[in-house]
């Protein structure tokens, strides 16, 4: 029985070593999310872009979904919540209060999604799936603020989160192939074809492979099988490290091919992300044997035992650069060092070759250790650096008896089993929940129109049909036919150039960022054709704003120029499709 535990917890636990880099990257990926859509604030969250809030409220807000957003439309109130994200994005970077900051991060998130649906790619909907399962997951055990002081947590842990974000993540590439059920995916093997003919989508890398036709059969048997079959893989338990080492690193590579070949926004990044947490022990204890450095192995870093604030600001710089738990002493264990401490007012490093280090020149040794950030020691070995440092220890030396007061020794705390009961309650709730709802986005009726109503208030809705049931066979870019007061006319998509209806070089770049990108594909969709109306107006009140006088817009036409993917590289026609007139008013 101890070695079917061991075995089960090895499979479905996660190292928390792992879940230090999975909290980083998570983090990481909300701090990017919110540096691209800050860009189109206005644009895509306000009252004065292409969806306002009472259009949202009436037209796009199913029952029990909420959005802090919608409390005001102005651009203050928005920068306000972007900047409050981005504050609890950078302590969950840093691992402060964890938990707490994890919970905040997806309520901020999932406010932000229910926002503008018309934005939205697969990758938003992973990214909430990975933050909501992080919730139930101890993100600041390793490598945390969270951590420092505390016992140092070791091997795996094991909970009904983790085999959450597990058949979560899982469940994704499954689903997904389930939904390929078009002969282009298989029996014809055609879709890989058809996706790297997406001129919106498409790399200068992706349209290198596309002309090398006989490779595109194979690699959509590889994607189609792989997806089936690759996540079963995962939980292997025969040579376990070394093959999960070996199928999560298939599955970024995966990503990174896709993210290569074809414009995708953050979903290639996301993706990866989630494999993060499939790393084993096995991994990270061949990791630190390869890039422990020699350095490490007798430095010492002693600290004055009777100031708070000494111990916590040690054991912080021992954490952040991953040292030797026993690289942290206190001073007065030994009598000789201790002696030296008072007399020079300082800390002591001493290196494997007895040497001696103070104030800030015992920096260099101490990054010289560090298998991540060694190459910085350098800077720490420049003579002005070293003079800035001194006067800047001595300062807060000279405070150190007033800042022992304010930190002290904080208590260990008990383990709430009855807080651990409920999350693993609630984790095997939604474990049911989400399977049934991947089986009920494939058509079956497992789930009624008021048990929706959860999934919409905790935003776990998801649908996994990226390019499904084939790829997108329907291609085409926007022209945006315009006329000025003074009768000018220019194309509003190329930002005020003359009218150019030939197919650009490069279709994927007319869009500033993927978010308009995926705007943009929504709005030729005629389910969204209401949806021109509201981005007809925001054009003119932007171009207005920005020009006065006769260079004023006046009114415009949108035309999409349609282009159908044939199949054998045959050449498609491009057809004019008027889709909207507008007069500004």
């Amino acid at each position: 029985m101890s070695k079917i535990k061991d075995k089960i917890r090895e499979i479905f636990g996660i190292d928390y070593r792992s879940l230090a880099i999975f909290r980083v990257g998570l983090a990481l990926l909300i701090l990017f999310d919110l540096y691209v859509r800050s860009k189109a604030l206005v644009a895509h969250y306000t009252d004065y872009g292409v969806l306002p809030r009472v259009e949202l409220i009436s037209r796009f807000t199913p029952p029990m979904q909420f959005s802090l957003h919608n409390i005001s439309g102005e651009p203050f109130f928005q920068a306000i919540l972007f900047l409050i994200a981005f504050i609890f994005a950078l302590a969950l970077l840093f691992g402060y209060k964890t938990r707490v900051v994890m919970v905040i991060s997806w309520i901020l998130l999932i406010s932000l999604h229910s926002r503008n649906q018309f934005v939205l790619q697969g990758g938003d909907i992973l990214l909430r799936m990975l933050a909501f399962w992080a919730m139930f997951l101890p993100l600041g055990g390793k490598y945390s603020i969270d951590s420092i002081g505390k016992k140092k947590k070791e091997g795996n842990y094991l909970s009904f989160g983790t085999l959450g974000i597990y058949l979560q993540i899982a469940s994704l590439y499954v689903f997904s192939a389930m939904f390929k059920s078009g002969k282009e995916w298989f029996p014809e093997g055609s879709a890989i074809y058809y996706a790297l003919s997406i001129d919106q989508f498409v790399t200068p890398i992706g349209s290198f492979l596309l002309g090398i036709p006989f490779l595109l059969k194979p690699m959509t048997y590889f994607v189609y099988f792989f997806e089936y079959l690759g996540p079963f893989f995962l939980f292997f338990p025969l040579f376990f490290g070394p093959f999960r080492t070996m199928m999560t690193f298939a599955f970024i590579g995966l990503h990174a091919a896709m993210g290569s070949s074809l414009y995708l926004g953050p979903f290639p990044w996301i993706g990866s992300l989630g494999f993060l947490v499939f790393l084993p022990s096995w991994f990270w204890n061949k990791l630190e044997m390869i890039t422990r450095r020699e350095e490490a192995k007798n430095l010492k870093i002693y600290y004055d035992a009777d100031c708070g604030f000494c111990e916590r600001s040690v054991n912080f710089i021992r954490t952040f650069l991953i040292l030797p738990e026993n690289s942290v002493l206190p001073a007065q264990k030994n009598a000789l060092i201790y002696k030296e401490m008072n007399e020079k007012n300082s800390w002591v490093i001493t290196d494997g070759k007895g040497r001696k280090y103070f104030k800030s020149n015992a920096l260099a040794p101490i990054f010289s250790a560090s298998s991540i950030f060694w190459s910085f020691s350098f800077i720490f070995s420049i003579s002005l650096i070293n003079k800035i440092g001194d006067k800047i220890y001595d300062i807060i030396a000279k405070r150190r008896s007033s800042s022992c007061k304010i930190i002290k020794k904080e208590e260990r705390k008990r383990e709430n089993k009855v807080g651990v009961w409920i999350l693993n309650a609630l984790a095997i709730f939604f474990i049911v929940y989400i399977m049934l709802w991947n089986f009920y986005t494939l058509g079956y009726k497992v789930i009624t129109p008021e048990q929706e109503r959860v999934a919409h208030l905790f935003r776990i809705d998801q649908k996994w049909n990226m390019f499904s049931p084939f790829p997108l066979k329907e291609d085409g870019w926007y022209v945006i036919a315009a006329k000025l007061e003074n009768d000018k006319k220019i194309d509003l998509v190329r930002k005020g150039k003359a009218i150019d209806w030939d197919k650009p070089k490069n279709v994927a770049l007319l869009y500033e960022h993927e978010r308009w990108r995926k705007y943009m594909m929504n709005l030729w969709d005629r389910e969204n054709a209401y949806q021109r109306t509201l981005y007809s107006r925001y054009l003119c009140i932007k171009w207005n704003k920005e020009h006065s006088g006769d260079d004023r817009l006046k009114e415009f036409n949108i035309y999409y120029m349609k282009e159908l993917t044939l199949p054998d590289y045959k050449k498609p026609k491009v057809e004019k499709v008027l889709i909207h007139e507008w007069k500004c008013y």
